[in-house]
């Protein structure tokens, strides 16, 4: 019956969903009687319609309509995220606010409901309880009254599955405080979340929590190749369009084990050689990568300090840092830097003004120098007291800001592509953004403030260097801003493929009528 507005399935008015519907239906015919004026109406099942718009969609909808009180009131029932959601108003008003683009009437009530699927069933039929993988099969949907998904039960017993149920708390209490203004953290349900898995076998798939009477979901996405699980959440239409604010990615130790309890093994790719990773492993492994990395560091930094003691030391080095192009060329390289950042903030990188002025800016700083000492200007600025001790280190900076902008400029060229830039930025500000940027209490002690410092400044002067260092230790979100990419491209390419129809049928037509014209 999907398109089709129809009257009620005999006996279907006895589910408790009906009842529900009816009961706040009757409540607001009372209430648009006593505002009109005009004597109270009795409910009339015959005036109740049933309306499925597309089979396997998750919803179907109880329309009710009373001309004579210029009243409607339609119900939209949530099979799988298992709620009912009511609007009433009128219907004069209903039909200019869905003609402006908003939803007709205003809410009036909501909740869980315990007979979902078979309400569902009666009113809507079976052909709704369906759902569609990831091929576009229709498929069978799995389907318990009072459930989100009959294979969560006792799933908290996984440590993965607590960790997400704290997580939405806190999600959800955040959301209603920006929106509401309430912590909405308690109304979390585990019971009334569901495990989505489109593609069996892939090793992925989340565990998705919907209140739909609060416009907010949640949804853990599980990585069994990396261990991982990266939170999502929002609106239930930022869910629809596979948006969301993406938080962080977090380790988990039961990835194995607790996809063979709630799936089964052949959603792994590997079953026989996936293992839990424990807390003590991973702890492990992480202080094993940071004393190798540090040890990495520290060998390279002293090898590059007793290196550039021998450079300086040979008489062709000194000869040749002496050159104006060699000694001026940190201040260019500052004055390049310093002038494209600057303009970033207010053209775009093909801007002539920036694209070209950098060059000119850096030259500038190259020449800088120079000109100070053919005019004098030198001498005196060295005749101030202090100055002359800052020359020599200013000297040297230059020199190291020349070379740390080389570097970056190596890196520049080896990444390449734009859009692989792109995503090492994207990915470095998740981390800059919480970790670096963001100070609390106690960053204002001398040393975390210092890092923090450190670290801003070194990706300031070298960017693509930084970004690049901070992706590789970063895979998973390096993988999920390529996810996110793909599913806003595959959307792009869809709305062009239905576009371009429509615009060489238009174009079609209007040579056409160009023809009878003639």
């Amino acid at each position: 019956m999907a398109g089709e507005i129809k009257p009620v399935p005999t006996g279907a008015d006895q589910t408790a969903t009906f009842k529900f519907f009816q009961e706040t239906v009757q409540a607001e015919l009372d209430k648009a009687a006593t505002a009109s004026g005009k004597a109270p109406v009795k409910f009339d099942l015959t005036k109740a319609m049933v309306w499925n718009r597309v089979n396997g969609d998750g919803s179907f909808d109880l329309v009710y309509n009373d001309e004579s009180l210029d009243f409607f009131c339609g119900a939209q029932v949530n099979w799988k995220s298992q709620e009912i959601l009511l609007r009433a108003g009128k219907m004069s008003q209903g039909k200019e606010e869905i003609a402006s683009g908003k939803l007709p009437g205003k809410p009036v009530a909501g909740k869980w409901i315990d007979d979902a699927c078979a309400a569902t069933e009666k009113l809507a039929g079976k052909e709704e309880m369906v759902q569609v993988d990831g091929n576009g099969k229709e498929i069978p949907a799995t389907c318990q009254d009072g459930i989100g998904d009959a294979r969560l039960v006792g799933a908290d017993k996984y440590e993965t599955v607590k960790e997400f149920e704290k997580q939405c708390k806190t999600l959800f209490d955040n959301y209603g405080q920006r929106k509401f203004g309430l912590k909405l953290g308690d109304r979390f349900d585990l019971k009334r979340t569901r495990i989505e898995n489109p593609f069996l076998g892939e090793g992925n798939y989340s565990l998705l929590f919907e209140n739909r009477a609060n416009n907010f979901f949640c949804e853990g996405l599980i990585d069994t190749g990396v261990h991982t699980m990266m939170m999502r959440s929002g609106s239930t239409r930022d869910y629809e369009k596979e948006e969301g604010e993406i938080g962080n990615s977090l380790p988990i130790n039961d990835a194995c084990t607790m996809t063979k309890g709630l799936i089964g093994k052949e959603e792994l790719v590997d079953p026989d050689k996936c293992k839990d990773v424990t807390k003590t492993e991973r702890n492990r492994s992480d202080l094993v990568s940071l004393g190798w990395n540090g040890f990495l560091t520290i060998s390279a930094l002293w090898g590059g300090y007793r290196t550039y003691r021998k450079l300086s030391a040979m008489p062709r080095v000194v000869g040749l840092t002496r050159l104006p192009l060699i000694r001026n060329l940190g201040w260019g390289a500052l004055a390049y830097v310093g002038y494209d950042t600057l303009m970033s903030n207010f053209v775009t990188a093909d801007d002539p003004l920036r694209k070209y002025g950098k060059w000119v800016a850096g030259g500038t700083g190259l020449a800088a120098p120079e000109i100070l000492r053919a005019t004098g200007a030198a001498s005196r600025l060295a005749a101030i007291p202090g100055a002359a001790r800052l020359a020599p280190i200013a000297s040297r900076a230059s020199i190291g800001l020349a070379l740390v902008w080389g570097m970056n400029k190596c890196f520049e060229w080896g990444i390449g592509s734009d859009y692989e830039a792109s995503v090492n930025r994207r990915v470095t500000d998740q981390i800059y953004d919480k970790h670096v940027y963001e100070l609390d209490g106690w960053d204002f002690l001398v040393l975390p403030l210092a890092v923090k410092g450190v670290r801003a400044g070194s990706r300031f002067l070298a960017p693509d260097a930084m970004n690049w260092a901070v992706t590789v230790d970063n895979a998973d979100l390096k993988a999920a801003v390529y996810a996110e990419d793909k599913k806003n491209s595959e959307a792009g390419e869809e709305f062009m493929k239905q576009l371009i129809p429509k615009m060489l049928f238009t174009e079609k037509r209007k040579g056409s009528s160009s023809s009878s014209n003639r």
